[in-house]
Formats: C-alpha cells, sequence, structure tokens
C-alpha cells in the first residue's frame, strides 16, 4: 500500500475482502496511528497494488 508514493506497509490478504472493508492485524499502536493518519488525510493519495 502506498501514500503519496511511500510504500507503508506490504499486507498479506488472508481472506477475500468484501463490503469495502479491512482489518488490518500485526501492528503495534504507534504503526497503528501513523497508518491511520496517513490514510485519513483528505489530501493523501493512496494506491493499493495487488501482486498473484
Amino acid at each position: 500500500m502506498l501514500v503519496n508514493g511511500d510504500v507503508i506497509f506490504e499486507p498479506v490478504v488472508r481472506e477475500p475482502i468484501t463490503g469495502g472493508n479491512v482489518t488490518i492485524n500485526g501492528l503495534d499502536s504507534s504503526q497503528a496511528g501513523m497508518v491511520e493518519r496517513q490514510l485519513s488525510s483528505s489530501e493523501a493519495t493512496i494506491i493499493v497494488r495487488l501482486a498473484p
């Protein structure tokens, strides 16, 4: 997942993403806060790349 061109993390998808909601596990509270701030920014350009 890239935000403003920077890779913020590379998650492993373990089950289908349905309904437009995801749960991200394995982050500590500091990491989760950083990701939340980056994804919440109205100015953010978010790109999700899927690999087979």
